[in-house]
């Protein structure tokens, strides 16, 4: 029963395909918080066809400020 321990998740994947090519995009966002912060993190990988095309982490923290 503490609110800090609240947690939000959102997961996303993308396919596009056309005779010749094949691309997948998957993103996942979480947020959670502490007495001080809201804490954000993500990534996000693409794909053409099965190989790594690129991928991306990233953390951002936000101060509750009266919140």
């Amino acid at each position: 029963n503490d609110p800090l321990s609240a947690q939000v998740e959102f997961t996303q994947r993308m396919v596009m395909r056309r005779s010749d090519w094949d691309i997948r995009i998957e993103s996942r966002t979480v947020m959670t918080s502490t007495g001080d912060i809201f804490q954000f993190s993500g990534d996000i990988i693409a794909y053409e066809g099965d190989e790594l095309f690129a991928q991306k982490v990233w953390t951002q923290s936000v101060p509750r400020r009266l919140v």
